[in-house]
């Protein structure tokens, strides 16, 4: 058995399997802050922007994410909703998993949870070289 996990694209492959398609079209909302999201999406095909609202109520871009990337990551994982909304940049096809069935694939493999573990750390990263920069 190696120690080194399979890539990250074929391990969410494999754990959004049983997964719901959804489609967006673009300027679509796909999530609104405060709402509780209804599982965590593996996007397939196009881009997405991440926005929080500041005090003037003007969007502030938090990410860009694309295809192979998750959303709804921190719900996901803590159950914590976040201030965000999420709008389709193009036409957007995901794949959602439900949280208890998010869950259950992170605690039945770990390798799952190692990866998940870089992707954060790697939002973080970019976060911080972010404020750093401002």
């Amino acid at each position: 058995m190696s120690i080194v996990p399979p890539p990250i694209e074929e391990l969410l492959t494999e754990t959004f399997a049983p997964g719901r398609t959804l489609n967006y079209r673009k300027k679509e909302l796909i999530y609104r802050r405060g709402d509780t999201p209804s599982g965590v999406y593996l996007i397939r095909s196009g881009t997405v922007k991440v926005y929080a609202l500041n005090a003037r109520m003007e969007e502030d871009t938090i990410f860009t994410f694309g295809p192979g990337e998750l959303l709804l990551l921190r719900w996901g994982l803590t159950g914590i909703v976040g201030d965000v909304y999420i709008v389709a940049m193009s036409p957007v096809e995901v794949t959602q998993l439900s949280r208890p069935d998010f869950m259950s694939a992170i605690y039945e493999r770990p390798q799952v949870a190692v990866r998940l573990l870089e992707v954060l750390a790697g939002h973080t990263g970019l976060l911080i070289d972010r404020i750093a920069k401002s």
